[in-house]
């Protein structure tokens, strides 16, 4: 609703500065509350706007004598509609700039974590085949504790890479989610970047 409104209010200003403009030059001296459209003055225009509720209500817009004063003071609320709409879009952008490196953060400290993990599923491996090569598996065989430690060798190895894949998982969530966050950021930079 705040967007129509100042679109409505930028029309009707800029109508305004052009009827005031086109009075000034054609006649100095006229009264500027006169209308050069023949229909009527373009000041009675009828809005319907939507208010907080489901009901229209109808704002009638009271005829203005047009001044330079009156003129200065929508120049004015026009300066400051700008001003506050720049402030609200560089608001935006900064939170969308904070998620992102939020986004940033999450990213780097995955990464690290998957590397460790992978480190941690090979040497899972290693120690599994290195329990599996014959000479160390005849010798633990002989010591009657071969089957207890392939079996927490092989927990250790599956267990390590179900952490390894669901870490790439995240990984690539956390990616996607960055890759969101800073384009919704760039987009908000560029916004900031028109109203300048």
């Amino acid at each position: 609703m705040g967007n129509c409104l100042s679109n409505i209010f930028i029309q009707r200003g800029m109508d305004l500065i052009f009827r005031f403009l086109q009075l000034r030059q054609s006649n100095p001296t006229s009264n500027l509350s006169q209308s050069p459209n023949p229909d009527g003055p373009v000041d009675d225009i009828q809005d319907e706007i939507r208010a907080e509720g489901t009901q229209r209500v109808r704002i009638e817009v009271p005829k203005q004598e047009l001044t330079e004063n009156l003129l200065q003071e929508y120049l004015e609320l026009e300066r400051m509609a700008r001003r506050l709409e720049k402030k609200q879009v560089l608001s935006n952008w900064e939170t969308k700039n904070h998620q992102a490196d939020e986004a940033m953060r999450k990213l780097v400290h995955l990464e690290a974590r998957h590397k460790e993990l992978k480190k941690q599923t090979e040497k899972a491996r290693t120690d599994l085949e290195h329990l599996e090569q014959p000479g160390i598996r005849a010798h633990l065989r002989q010591q009657g504790i071969y089957v207890s430690r392939h079996e927490r060798a092989k927990e250790l190895s599956d267990s390590a890479i179900v952490k390894e894949e669901t870490s790439f998982k995240e990984l690539a969530t956390v990616k996607s989610e960055y890759s969101r966050a800073q384009l919704v950021a760039n987009r908000y930079r560029e916004k900031c970047e028109k109203l300048d």
